[in-house]
C-alpha cells in the first residue's frame, strides 16, 4: 500500500499506464485519479519525463525485491542462486501488466518510457548491478572484485535484455544463465 502522496501518484500513474498506455496518460487525469489538483502532481513529482522515471524506478524495486527473496534462498550456492533471482525477475515481468503494457508500446507506438530506458541505462543497469554485486560478493568468496562486476555485468545486460525480449520461458533462460555462472567458477577453480 502506498504510503506518501508521491507513492500513490506513482502508483496510479503506473497502473493507469497499465491499462491505456504511457501516450494517453496525462497529469490532469492522474491527478483527478489521486485526488489532488494537477499542481500538485507536478510539485510532487515535476514533468512527465520525471514521472516516467519514478515509474520505472518503482517497478525495477520491486524486480530486485523479488530478486534478492529468491537469491536469498540459496546461500552458498551461487549459480542455484543466480537461477532462482534469474528466473524470479523472468516470471514477474512475464505477469507484469505495466511491462507488457510498455514493451507492446514500444513496437509500433509513440512511447515516452522505453526512450528513458534506453537513454538511461545507469539507471537500470547501475542499479541493478549494485544489487546483483552485494548479493554475489556475500555468496562467493573466490573470485577477484573485478571478476564478479564482469560476471554481474553480463548476467544483469543478459537479464534485461530477457526482460524486455523473452525468447524463452523464464525456466530455460535462468537454467542458462546459472550454467554461465558455474561454468565461470569452475573455470577460475580451475585456474586458481
Amino acid at each position: 500500500m502506498p504510503e506518501t502522496l508521491r507513492d500513490r501518484i506513482v502508483v496510479a500513474a503506473a497502473e493507469r499506464t497499465a491499462a491505456h498506455g504511457w501516450p494517453r496518460l496525462t497529469m490532469s487525469r492522474l491527478a483527478k485519479d489521486v485526488g489532488v489538483s494537477r499542481q500538485t502532481v507536478h510539485a510532487e513529482i515535476g514533468t512527465k519525463d520525471d514521472l516516467g522515471r519514478a515509474v520505472l524506478v518503482a517497478e525495477m524495486r520491486a524486480f530486485l525485491s523479488r530478486a534478492r527473496d529468491s537469491f536469498g534462498r540459496h546461500q552458498g550456492d551461487l549459480p542455484a542462486a543466480v537461477e532462482a533471482g534469474v528466473r524470479a525477475v523472468l516470471e514477474l515481468a512475464d505477469e507484469s501488466p505495466l511491462l507488457r503494457r510498455l514493451v507492446c508500446s514500444s513496437h509500433g507506438a509513440d512511447t515516452a518510457v522505453l526512450p528513458l530506458l534506453r537513454t538511461e541505462p545507469a539507471l537500470l543497469i547501475s542499479t541493478t548491478r549494485d544489487v546483483v554485486v552485494g548479493m554475489v560478493g556475500l555468496e562467493d568468496d573466490h573470485l577477484a572484485p573485478e571478476q564478479v562486476e564482469t560476471l554481474v555485468d553480463v548476467v544483469v545486460r543478459t537479464l534485461l535484455s530477457h526482460v524486455m525480449h523473452p525468447t524463452d520461458t523464464p525456466q530455460r533462460t535462468a537454467a542458462q544463465v546459472a550454467w554461465l555462472v558455474r561454468c565461470t567458477i569452475a573455470g577460475e577453480r580451475h585456474a586458481s
